[in-house]
């Protein structure tokens, strides 16, 4: 069953002193009540929210992304897509509030 997934906000920060070389964006589900195993709604989010985030980031559509347990921190806290090409930007974090369609 696909997930319908909508984009309520997305924020850029730029915060040079974590030192990353590629951009990562991390989704956050508005709907505290979702019950959908995370790891079914990943491949729904790259299909509904990475083109939205490419776009407003000025990225190529064709831009490689790729799905990551450990995005943001090494213990696993922070999962997230990154990035692989920044296409000459600065790598920035992304923060997606999105919630489920039903």
């Amino acid at each position: 069953m696909k997930i319908k997934i909508t984009v309520d906000d997305i924020d850029i920060r730029d915060w040079s002193e974590r030192r990353i070389s590629n951009s990562r964006v991390y989704v956050f589900f508005n709907d505290t009540t979702c019950t959908i195993p995370f790891c079914r709604a990943v491949k729904d989010m790259r299909e509904q929210v990475v083109p939205k985030v490419l776009k407003y980031m000025g990225l190529p559509a064709k831009t490689s992304v790729a799905w990551n347990a450990y995005a943001g921190c090494q213990c696993g806290c922070s999962p997230g897509f990154i990035i692989k090409d920044n296409a000459g930007i600065e790598a920035k974090e992304v923060f997606v509030d999105v919630r489920i369609v039903k």
